[in-house]
């Protein structure tokens, strides 16, 4: 699978205007947009959502292993760990349809941000421990990154980890020990920002049907996000420079 797509230019920290830019997606790209937008069209409508957040874990298993069969749990690894080396755009694909189906499956704290610390930052014996369970459904992974007392400070930890035997005793509490309050505080505010903000914004229309609000949006998002943004570069920053030790301290596995 192609890491991103055709025809983008690849230096995106310029202040020069991009040219020149491609958004088509690939065939492959494609067929993974309705791969995903089939299996979760069949597995996800109201009712079946309301059954999986009734389950241990407030998410479907069953789902999950759907997930693993189709090869998505393995996306963003490298073929040599198991997986298909796919790049930020087809992550980008799998996590719109997911958000439009309201998927509860922990795919971003899971693949995305527990994969991209391993993928980054892990030892080889990390990624041979971690990675395959990960593709093949077995293990998932919660970030616990905040403290009560921090807040947005990620200096301020009294979080701290300790080698006992063969293990590590970690002391002190985060966001992350209660998984479904985290999730219903994130799910939370997402809703409140799409019911008071995007929505809103989207549906202001003129006599013409024109949303002039939703497009002022969309061209300041352009202006100011596309010179600078590269999924990849985040990710491989935030794990280099700022959480190069989690998967030793703070990096739970569920």
């Amino acid at each position: 699978m192609p890491g991103s797509s055709p025809g983008m230019t690849k230096n995106l920290g310029s202040t020069e205007k991009v040219k020149n830019m491609d958004f088509d997606l690939s065939e492959e790209q494609r067929l993974l947009k309705e791969s995903v937008e089939g299996l979760l069209g069949n597995s996800y409508d109201f009712d079946q959502r309301k059954k999986y957040m009734a389950e241990k874990g407030g998410w479907s298993k069953t789902v999950w292993s759907k997930l693993a069969e189709q090869g998505l749990l393995g996306l963003p690894f490298s073929e040599g760990d198991g997986g298909f080396g796919a790049g930020a755009v087809e992550i980008m694909i799998v996590m719109e349809e997911m958000g439009r189906a309201m998927v509860l499956e922990p795919y971003l704290p899971t693949v995305v941000i527990a994969g991209g610390f391993l993928r980054h930052g892990g030892s080889a014996a990390q990624k041979s421990a971690h990675i395959p369970a990960i593709i093949e459904g077995g293990k998932t992974f919660a970030f616990a990154q905040l403290e009560k007392n921090s807040r947005y400070d990620l200096g301020d930890v009294a979080t701290s980890a300790k080698k006992k035997g063969n293990g590590w005793v970690i002391d002190g509490r985060v966001s992350g020990d209660n998984y479904d309050a985290v999730d219903a505080a994130d799910a939370d505010a997402l809703y409140r920002l799409l019911e008071e903000e995007v929505v809103p914004a989207f549906y202001d229309r003129d006599a013409k049907n024109v949303p002039h609000r939703w497009i002022a949006v969309v061209k300041e998002s352009i202006r100011t996000v596309a010179p600078r943004f590269s999924g990849r570069r985040m990710v491989k920053e935030y794990a280099e420079r700022m959480y190069a030790h989690a998967l030793e301290g703070k990096a739970v596995t569920r």
